[in-house]
């Protein structure tokens, strides 16, 4: 069996995430939604009633002086406002609710999300992004503690108030070591010292 070519290779991968993709984009066509109809409907109906009530009130000249019109025309308009109103709570209550997906629609979806990802991070990787953004992380997470992982924050306090309580030069050393070899223990220090400064009297 011969050796796949490496520009057929490359095609065919091509090709494949072209149809992987195509068949997203046509399984996101024809799912219709639900709620969009209804909230058009909704609207729909509300411009019906406009149209009823201009009607309503061009009879209004013509019907003068009848009193058994007048009170059908009364109850036309009024019976335009309801349904006004109760459209406009169906436009309300459509927000509130969400469409129904299928479940091949949903792994789909779930597939792209993760493909995304993983672009994403490829990218970061070979363009050599990884690293800058990783930096300002843990240079934010120095102001922010909440983003920095809860581990590397319970050891960091638990070095600072062991220091505090009983200075201990083999910590000490240890400490600094540690914050020269780990961005993320640094930033989780830096911001141990901060809280520790600012709950001071």
């Amino acid at each position: 069996m011969k050796p796949i070519h490496p520009q057929m290779g490359y095609a065919m991968r091509r090709s494949m995430m072209l149809l992987y993709f195509a068949c997203v984009a046509l399984g996101f066509a024809s799912c219709a939604s639900g709620t969009k109809d209804i909230a058009r409907g909704a609207n729909n109906i509300s411009v019906v009633a406009d149209r009823i009530g201009e009607h309503s009130k061009a009879l209004e000249p013509v019907v003068a002086g009848n009193k058994d019109a007048e009170t059908h025309l009364h109850g036309i308009e009024q019976g335009v406002a309801d349904i006004k109103i109760e459209a406009a709570k169906v436009q309300v209550a459509v927000t509130t609710v969400k469409d129904k997906e299928s479940a091949w629609v949903a792994i789909f979806e779930n597939i792209t999300w993760i493909t995304i990802v993983l672009l994403v991070m490829f990218a970061l990787f070979y363009f050599g992004l990884a690293a800058p953004i990783r930096a300002f992380f843990v240079f934010i997470g120095s102001f922010v503690p909440a983003i920095l992982p809860p581990k590397v924050k319970g050891q960091a306090k638990l070095d600072a108030e062991s220091l505090d309580a009983t200075p201990n030069p083999d910590l000490e050393k240890s400490v600094a070591i540690r914050r020269a070899s780990d961005p993320m223990y640094d930033a989780a220090w830096k911001a141990q010292r901060r809280a520790e400064e600012k709950a001071k009297p």
